[in-house]
């Protein structure tokens, strides 16, 4: 099962994907916005990350009966 880290990277490389399609003034609107996803989602992993970091200690801490 893919869990919710592997999903926003998948965001990520998906809105990078689309980005790079749009070449147009047209759509200069819709690539701030995929730029403003991107930045979120990978603002994201990094609160992920972070949250892996914290409970690695915890876990280690834990004395054995």
């Amino acid at each position: 099962m893919i869990n919710e880290r592997e999903i926003v990277k998948n965001i990520i490389d998906f809105g990078f994907l689309i980005k790079s399609q749009l070449h147009s003034e047209d759509t200069a609107m819709l690539r701030s916005i995929l730029s403003i996803l991107i930045m979120e989602c990978e603002d994201l992993v990094e609160i992920f990350d972070e949250g892996r970091e914290s409970v690695r200690p915890a876990r280690s801490g834990r004395s054995e009966n």
